[in-house]
């Protein structure tokens, strides 16, 4: 259930920190009859660097990476919350809690909000186990004409033999 918003999270993220990379070290287009020498010009530890010519915005100009728009950031987000929703991973439910709420009894409601997902995963769980136990007693019914012999564990933890049947 939780595959697909994951990946669509870990793709966001990878188009962030690529913008965030190509943002963060300036590049430059230069022109190559600028009499400019990019050694010199990348070269940090120089602090003069010496020109043929003039310089000025046509020999060597800075690569402007535009920002991401805000709907990228916004939909990393809703996917994020769509995780936790789905997965029941909510703050409140790991003891954290948003928007100042700091009554114990509040923080306590919350919290119990939080365990609906596992309460249903017990339901169901439940619900379940009762199934395949009618489906044993109903196969047991259909198929154990004869005795059947079973040890169980008796009174003071004595091994007992007792005869089942579909009677």
């Amino acid at each position: 259930m939780c595959k697909e918003p994951q990946l669509y999270i870990d793709k966001l993220n990878q188009i962030i920190l690529e913008n965030a990379l190509i943002s963060g070290k300036p590049r430059f287009f230069y022109n190559s009859n600028g009499g400019i020498n990019i050694d010199d010009y990348t070269d940090l530890s120089k602090t003069v660097i010496p020109v043929a010519g003039s310089v000025n915005d046509e020999n060597i100009k800075q690569i402007i990476v535009k920002p991401l728009d805000g709907y990228i950031l916004n939909a990393l987000q809703n996917k994020v919350d769509e995780l936790k929703e789905t997965y029941g991973n909510r703050d409140f439910s790991q003891g954290s809690t948003a928007g100042g709420v700091t009554a114990a009894s509040a923080i306590a409601a919350l919290q119990e909000a939080g365990n609906k997902l596992s309460r249903d995963m017990i339901k169901a769980s439940y619900r379940t186990f009762a199934s395949i136990n009618y489906m044993c007693i109903e196969l047991i019914r259909q198929f154990y004409t004869e005795d059947r012999w079973f040890r169980i564990q008796g009174n003071a933890g004595k091994a007992e033999f007792k005869p089942y049947s579909n009677a």
